[in-house]
C-alpha cells in the first residue's frame, strides 16, 4: 500500500466530488479534529479545478445565547439540542443547494463572521 500525503488525499477527494453530478459536501468530526482546515483546503482544491464552491460552517448558525444557554451554560443536553439553528441552515443553505432546489435563493449567514466566510458559487 502506498503512503498518501495531504495533497494526495485532497486531490483524490476533490476528483471524486467532481465525479458526482449533484453535490453538497459536509465535513464532520470531533472538536479540534481539523474540520475547518480540511474544508478550506478542499475548497481551494475544488476551485483550482474550476468548480464553483459555496463554503458554509454550521458555526455560522448558532442560536442566540438565550436559546443556547436556556438549560445552563454547562448543560450537555443544552449543548446537544440548543446550540445550532438547524432549521435556518436547512432553509437558507441546504435546501436551496439540494438537487431540485433553487440555488439562487441560497442566503449567506447574517453574522459578520459568517458573511466574511461565505463563498458564493458561481
Amino acid at each position: 500500500m502506498t503512503e498518501m500525503h495531504g495533497d494526495d488525499v485532497l486531490a483524490r477527494v476533490a476528483d471524486r466530488i467532481l465525479a458526482i453530478p449533484a453535490r453538497r459536501v459536509g465535513v464532520d468530526g470531533v472538536d479540534g479534529a481539523g474540520k475547518t482546515v480540511f474544508a478550506g483546503a478542499l475548497r481551494r482544491a475544488l476551485e483550482a479545478r474550476g468548480a464553483p464552491v459555496a463554503s458554509v460552517s454550521v458555526d455560522d448558525f448558532h442560536h442566540r445565547r438565550e436559546i443556547r444557554y436556556r438549560l445552563g451554560k454547562d448543560s450537555p443536553e443544552g449543548f446537544w439540542l440548543d446550540s445550532y439553528d438547524y432549521a435556518t441552515l436547512r432553509a437558507d443553505v441546504l435546501d436551496p443547494l439540494a438537487p431540485g432546489g433553487s440555488a439562487a435563493t441560497a442566503r449567506p449567514p447574517t453574522t459578520s463572521r459568517a458573511t466574511s466566510s461565505w463563498r458564493a458559487a458561481g
